[in-house]
């Protein structure tokens, strides 16, 4: 696995990822605490799994979990090489 780019992410590039990836687990905790408080506990437990996963990624620390986070590395795709769902 090519990592240049991942390894090339400066320190502030890496732990601004980090950062909104635990942002985002707090979000998903909130929103599955907001639908188990409307009796959709499945749903809930659904997003509190993934709370769960995204606070892995900003633990992490790894150059695999920058390009999870982050898209950093060869594995992302071009947005302009993506059609749309018409295509």
């Amino acid at each position: 696995m090519d990592l240049r780019a991942v390894t090339a992410a400066s320190s502030a590039e890496l732990i601004a990822c980090a950062v909104a990836a635990a942002r985002n687990a707090q979000e998903l905790l909130y929103d599955a605490e907001a639908l188990d408080g409307y009796g959709s506990r499945a749903r809930a437990y659904s997003l509190a799994v993934l709370a769960v996963e995204e606070s892995g990624k900003a633990r992490g620390g790894s150059p695999q979990t920058a390009r999870l986070v982050c898209g950093y590395g060869p594995e992302r795709p071009d947005p302009g090489a993506v059609g749309d769902h018409r295509s």
